[in-house]
């Protein structure tokens, strides 16, 4: 009984924090699946960018379309795929890049588009967790776990631009 009452907290915390991390895992896991699907939608819209990679004036309308496809998985919104995550927290760029295709030994600028976005994940045990004051002593025991709150998860990746 006694060694099951010195091994049973940490079998318990141990559990916990399996649980958590495949938490974490996952939503880190949509997240990138949502920022993909992003990615691939603003790549194929038609006319946003021109030919040196200037946006054009429906850019703004697909970023917006591309956002809530990131934070909803739905083009019209909805709710959030995973919790944290907001449109303020997704960031879509153009650039050009130099990219050599090997068949013609030969190297071209292309468009890529990039999007990234971030979360902070939310533990099932909230703040974390404290162990209360102890007994008679009236004191905090100064023992507390914050969890995987305070992680950041993020994702970003770039498609080449072929909506023309």
């Amino acid at each position: 009984m006694v060694e099951f009452a010195i091994i049973t907290p940490v079998l318990i915390l141990l559990a916990f924090g399996i649980t958590e991390f495949g938490r974490a895992l996952y939503q880190q896991n949509i997240l990138t699946h949502q920022v993909q699907a992003g990615a691939r939608y603003m790549a194929r819209v038609q006319n946003i960018l021109d030919d040196s990679c200037v946006q054009q004036a429906n850019w703004a309308a697909a970023a917006t379309t591309a956002k809530n496809i990131v934070v909803y998985g739905d083009a019209s919104g909805g709710t959030a795929a995973i919790p944290n995550l907001e449109i303020a927290n997704v960031s879509i760029t153009q650039e050009v890049r130099s990219i050599y295709v090997a068949a013609v030994d030969e190297t071209i600028s292309a468009c890529a588009i990039k999007i990234h976005a971030e979360a902070t994940f939310a533990g099932v045990f909230g703040a974390g967790i404290t162990v209360p004051a102890i007994p008679f002593l009236g004191a905090d025991s100064g023992i507390s776990w914050g969890g995987f709150n305070d992680v950041t998860l993020n994702a970003s990746t770039e498609e080449r631009y072929i909506g023309e």
